[in-house]
């Protein structure tokens, strides 16, 4: 057998050539597996069941919008204008927030001062108890002055903090006046049309067409293989029966079941169970 370098006694193209086999055949095997995993049979009964719970939530959708579109037209109408008078406003508004905002930064500051000085009494306070346990203790003495001169000074930044609370919960007041009317009408509007708005929220659930750009490749990706163990849409779904239990290892835990027909099966005998025992609690 003749090779193309003396130094070596294997074939480099032979092995790039078995390397590109096996690496080709260890490729398609890895995607045949994830297609494999991937392909259960509950993922195309969920997919049909929500193909069905979108066309059903469609429907309710549509009938329960020409019923009261024109109540819908007219609500979301009222709260236009009333966005459009809080819009012609908004000088007022901006001199509020700009007055809560200083008076908030205000406070910041006095708060941070008034804490400080809490501090500054405690331990002036402690100087007067020391000398007073002492012999020598006089009530005009430089450390009860002291301290007197400190409990004046906390008091006065109390006033001026609880001052500073007022003002800002006034300003506050004065703009929740000015948003009253936005926010009664928008609460008027979520009230009259919260079954039309759930409806429409899962709807935008179910249905890709009416999902944004960034929803959509969501919901495609969080099915796919590999990546669907985080989040994904088509999964089992599970029923716990917290009625029904077993002993493992001499705790009761409850049974978890994740076939609809067994635990319908389980609820028919529960009830069975129940309807035997009737006539012996009435005797």
């Amino acid at each position: 057998m003749e090779y193309q370098n003396d130094e070596r006694y294997w074939n480099i193209k032979l092995l790039n050539k078995w390397f590109l086999i096996a690496a080709s055949l260890w490729t398609l095997s890895m995607i045949w597996m994830f297609i494999d995993d991937n392909d259960d049979e509950f993922k195309y009964y969920q997919k049909e069941y929500y193909s069905l719970k979108k066309d059903k939530t469609e429907k309710k959708y549509n009938d329960l919008y020409s019923e009261i579109s024109n109540l819908k037209t007219e609500l979301e109408k009222d709260l236009e204008s009333k966005k459009k008078n809080l819009k012609l406003k908004q000088d007022q508004v901006n001199v509020l927030n700009d007055s809560i905002r200083v008076y908030k930064d205000k406070f910041a500051k006095v708060n941070i001062e008034f804490k400080a000085k809490i501090a500054e009494v405690d331990v002036a306070k402690y100087l007067v108890e020391k000398e007073r346990s002492s012999i020598n203790y006089s009530e005009n003495s430089q450390v009860t002055l002291n301290y007197n001169q400190l409990v004046v000074e906390k008091n006065l930044l109390k006033k001026e903090k609880e001052d500073i609370e007022i003002a800002i919960v006034s300003y506050n007041n004065k703009l929740d006046n000015l948003n009253a009317e936005v926010k009664l009408s928008k609460e008027k509007r979520d009230s009259e049309l919260m079954r039309l708005d759930l409806l429409e929220n899962q709807l935008i659930k179910l249905d890709r067409n009416r999902m944004t750009l960034g929803n959509k490749i969501a919901d495609i990706f969080r099915d796919l293989p590999i990546v669907d163990f985080l989040d994904p849409k088509l999964k089992v779904q599970q029923t716990v029966v917290t009625d029904v239990k077993y002993d493992v290892n001499f705790a009761k835990v409850p049974i978890v079941d994740r076939c609809e027909v067994v635990i319908w099966e389980l609820k028919m005998q529960i009830l069975l169970m129940i309807y035997n025992h009737i006539p012996l609690i009435l005797i």
